[in-house]
């Protein structure tokens, strides 16, 4: 039996590696080499990185420092932020990067996906789902670099996900982003039974025994970010991972 996936997911800003809190008030991590560096040490099983400042601003993507960062990595890398092409798909693949992680593109040209799996195959192509409660308390859709609530439905963009030919689908849920205060499982369970794709949580993680009941729900895989780069009461920046023992024994 396979185990899942535990992956760092980190954000590129200004050139360095950020962890924010609900998506706002980014933190300084460190350099992303020295990180990923770290991260090489501690046999992590795959890292995520995004580019927020590529997303927001509607930039292409740093390829020069994703050619760095890739070239020190050990392990299977994913990168997103800023994507917008079949040409931007081929540098980051052809960088030493398994897979592109795609939000803004999903929401506002669906149809590009489609042409880029079709160019690339669905092993390379995931899609990020950005979940956030509205006024009313309810789970919806959110668009991070408009700021405002999608109108399409949770389920019908893992639908069209898998029309698409996306091979995988993060869903992060915005209102625990950074928290460390546990993974939205009770909502999330229900959207791996809505899709046949392999879903990756993230937001909120906290210890090995939330991973570990994600796991047992069936995620394919687990982001984290406060709990692999902040230590103690004071979140004073350590970067650290669950030994290769621990994470066998407990996610099988």
């Amino acid at each position: 039996m396979r185990r899942t996936r535990v992956m760092p997911l980190l954000l590129l800003h200004q050139n360095g590696l950020y962890k924010t809190t609900k998506f706002k008030n980014p933190k300084y991590i460190g350099d992303p080499i020295n990180a990923i560096r770290l991260f090489n040490d501690l046999e992590v099983d795959e890292i995520a990185i995004i580019d927020i400042d590529a997303t927001k601003n509607g930039t292409s993507p740093n390829i020069k420092l994703i050619k760095e960062i890739a070239s020190e990595a050990f392990m299977p890398m994913m990168i997103g932020g800023g994507v917008s092409c079949i040409n931007d798909v081929e540098k980051i693949l052809s960088s030493g990067v398994e897979k592109v992680l795609f939000n803004k593109l999903f929401l506002y040209n669906p149809d590009k996906i489609r042409e880029i799996s079709n160019n690339f195959g669905s092993q390379s192509i995931v899609v990020s789902i950005n979940i956030k409660k509205d006024l009313f308390g309810k789970n919806r859709l959110y668009d991070y670099t408009s700021r405002k609530f999608s109108s399409l439905k949770i389920s019908d963009a893992l639908l069209k996900c898998t029309e698409l030919g996306v091979g995988e689908i993060i869903i992060t849920y915005i209102d625990k982003d950074g928290t460390q205060d546990g993974l939205e499982l009770k909502c999330s369970s229900n959207h791996i039974k809505e899709t046949k794709l392999p879903i990756v949580i993230n937001g909120g993680a906290k210890s090995i025994d939330d991973l570990k009941k994600a796991s047992l729900l069936g995620f394919s895989g687990i982001a984290v970010g406060s709990m692999f780069v902040y230590h103690g009461a004071t979140k004073g920046v350590l970067i650290n991972y669950p030994s290769q023992d621990i994470l066998n024994k407990e996610l099988i």
